[in-house]
């Protein structure tokens, strides 16, 4: 009697199993609570990003994806983005996670034309590798993004690093990509059959094609038209500040602008789809509310 008394006060209980997709949106809901609470208390103050100040709902559901990926919530305000209309990870932050989770991942090689990241889940003797070479990411139509140009060596890491990452981990990931990933490819706008041609120029049939001029653009006429545009979007979105604007455009593009003048007018072009992006999906947000 003894003995069945002690295993009964010890053993844990573990609820039945119910309905496992009506229990997430109950989950989900409470929770999503608490995140708009939080948010709100936050979303004003000046340790928030400011693609997320005075925007509590997009704070909160951002705090609730970063949930699943086990961040905090002011981790999640500072390592997600959304890109393309995707929530994302910079490459060096799905590292950090997996890491964290006691996977382990390291550099082969790393040079313009081609980096090896290497990659071993915690507890098992395989390792994968990703090699990236400037060819392979060509073909998959990554390279007209000007980085490439600018410095491969990175963009090649962060394709390699991110893929190794999902392959030893994807528990730890849940299926998040790259902001890096996201930003080598075109946004879909619901017009066409493929959202990604990036992927879908990987996955064709090799065929021969006419060499492609190298990528040039001219550089963004700062008393010009477009420029303009993306001023006003940038006031319309509450970036009044120099720094801010910089370090969103930044964020955009993949790549450290110091000034307007380093931006191409494809640089413009993609910082004001992105920022028209989060302006809709907001609105289509409150309109549902």
């Amino acid at each position: 009697m003894t003995e069945i008394a002690v295993r009964q006060d010890t053993t844990p209980v573990v609820p039945m199993p119910g309905s496992t997709g009506a229990n997430l949106i109950r989950e989900a809901a409470a929770v999503m609570v608490d995140a708009h609470k939080l948010a709100t208390a936050v979303a004003s103050t000046q340790m928030i990003p400011k693609h997320f100040q005075n925007k509590p709902d997009e704070l909160a559901a951002a705090m609730l994806y970063g949930a699943s990926l086990n961040l905090d919530p002011m981790q999640s305000a500072r390592q997600i983005y959304v890109v393309h209309g995707q929530a994302a990870l910079y490459a060096r932050a799905m590292d950090a996670l997996v890491k964290g989770a006691g996977h382990n991942t390291w550099t082969v090689s790393t040079s313009d034309e081609s980096v090896t990241v290497a990659g071993q889940r915690k507890g098992s003797a395989h390792i994968e590798e990703s090699t990236w070479t400037f060819e392979r990411a060509k073909k998959a139509g990554y390279t007209n993004n000007e980085k490439y140009r600018t410095d491969p060596q990175a963009m090649l890491y962060s394709k390699a690093l991110s893929e190794v990452c999902r392959k030893i981990a994807p528990d730890v990931l849940n299926g998040v990509y790259a902001v890096e990933e996201l930003q080598m490819e075109q946004p879909w706008d619901g017009t066409t059959a493929a959202p990604r041609p990036g992927l879908a120029a990987a996955l064709a049939p090799a065929a021969p094609v006419a060499e492609r001029p190298a990528y040039e653009s001219p550089l963004l006429d700062t008393r010009g038209s477009l420029a303009k545009r993306m001023f006003a979007t940038f006031r319309s979105a509450g970036l009044e500040e120099k720094e801010d604007r910089l370090a969103y455009a930044s964020a955009v593009l993949g790549r450290e602008i110091g000034s307007s003048a380093e931006m191409t007018d494809d640089d413009a072009h993609a910082v004001i789809k992105a920022m028209e992006s989060i302006a809709a999906d907001a609105n289509q947000a409150g309109e549902s509310l």
